[in-house]
């Protein structure tokens, strides 16, 4: 049927439409970037994201190639290059994980807080960053841990420093993994929580994180519980297959390989999607494969421009050389 209003009566109705529309928009929670983290547009999640934490994080024992740059050999790979190259366009990333957190959570842990919170980020990943404060045969502060329910005061200390983040920004928090596959490998079972101990802190991490603004739950238990199983693990709409001839973990049964690095970074991306929708769901690249090649050109960029820091920062003859952070120390350390 054709409408009857003539060309003046369009005329008229355009702006009415349009100032609807308006309203409608600030009436359905549309607002301006300087608000609160969880009510920012979900494009400005993506401008800086900084991934503290562990050894996992840190990428220890992760190496790639890139074929397009055979200059840099082979390079490490930190899980902060695979959740940059999980979305297209690739989001900018900063990686502060450090293999030498077992050494002294607190220390290491309170200087990466502090390096993240300069960094400006509009999101912060911690997915092993309570690692060791669960884990491990010291209290936190220096000593021997006195009991196992000390584990759970010392696990305290690490959930502090996170607090130090500001709570406008978006914070990922892994929840505590069941580690049990790796004692006799590189953990020894006395750095290991009895299973009660591990219920009450992961109990603990998530009323810590549903009583915190735009603080979010990374499934780091559950996607550990399934590669003890032997069982594909469901990310970004598509199953991740362990095979024999590329797993996800390390012999070690601790660290995550290159596919496994990818697969966090890829459950980082869908942990955003969820908390956020769209745009962010739209920029999540849902292909092990391509997320794979990405990762290593992400983290092949990454090298190249850490190799040109490392010689513009070059001493010149009897001058003696600057201090190496734990953060920068190569991520086979740990």
């Amino acid at each position: 049927m054709r409408s009857e209003h003539g060309p003046w009566a369009r005329l008229i109705l355009a702006p009415l439409v349009l100032a609807i529309g308006v309203v409608g928009m600030v009436a359905s929670g549309v607002r301006g970037v300087d608000d609160r983290a969880d009510d920012h547009p979900a494009v400005r999640v993506l401008d800086r994201v900084v991934a503290i934490g562990a050894s996992a994080t840190a990428g220890f024992g992760v190496v790639a190639a890139d074929r397009s740059r055979p200059e840099l050999g082979s390079f490490p790979v930190p899980l902060a290059a695979a959740i940059g190259g999980s979305f297209d366009p690739a989001v900018t990333t900063v990686d502060l994980g450090s293999g030498f957190f077992f050494l002294d959570p607190s220390i290491v842990g309170s200087r990466a807080v502090d390096k993240a919170i300069e960094a400006k980020p509009t999101c912060v990943v911690a997915v092993d960053f309570l690692f060791w404060f669960l884990y491990g045969g010291d209290d936190g502060k220096g000593g021997r841990l006195a009991s196992e329910a000390a584990r759970l005061d010392k696990l305290e200390l690490g959930l502090a420093l996170l607090d130090r983040i500001p709570a406008e920004i978006p914070l990922v928090v892994g929840d505590m993994p069941d580690m049990r596959d790796a004692v006799g490998k590189i953990l020894s079972p006395s750095q290991v929580p009895t299973p009660e101990i591990l219920a009450k802190a992961n109990e603990r991490v998530l009323a810590w994180i549903s009583a915190r603004p735009n603080a979010f739950r990374f499934r780091l238990a559950d996607t550990t519980a399934r590669l003890a199983r032997g069982e594909p693990v469901p990310v970004a709409g598509v199953k991740v297959e362990p095979r024999p001839n590329a797993p996800l973990l390390q012999p070690d049964r601790l660290h995550p390989t290159f596919r496994g690095t990818v697969t966090l970074g890829l459950q980082v991306a869908d942990t955003l999607a969820t908390a956020f929708g769209p745009p962010v769901v739209d920029r999540v690249v849902r292909d092990e494969t391509l997320v794979a090649a990405r990762t290593r050109a992400v983290a092949g960029e990454q090298e190249a421009e850490r190799r040109t820091a490392r010689r513009v920062r070059t001493p010149t003859v009897g001058a003696p050389a600057p201090p190496v952070s734990e953060t920068e120390a190569p991520a086979g350390a740990r």
